[in-house]
């Protein structure tokens, strides 16, 4: 899963997506779960790190502890 600063997110608010999902909490979640609308809220969270992805792209990666928002 993917977790960005909410600053650096595009606003897909407007736009229709293939299945309109209503957001489901993270209890919910389970392991076979794919592709399901989520809000969230960052609790706490990591120091940014660059790093070098596989095909040597430059990438920022922060971990994040979020609950249901």
């Amino acid at each position: 899963m993917n977790i960005t600063d909410r600053s650096e997110c595009k606003d897909m608010s407007n736009e229709e997506t293939s299945e309109s999902k209503e957001p489901i909490k993270i209890e919910k979640l389970t392991p076979n779960s794919r592709e399901e609308n989520l809000i969230v809220k960052v609790v706490s969270k990591s120091q940014v790190s660059n790093v070098t992805g596989r095909d040597y792209t430059r990438l920022r990666v922060v971990d994040a502890l979020v609950g249901d928002g």
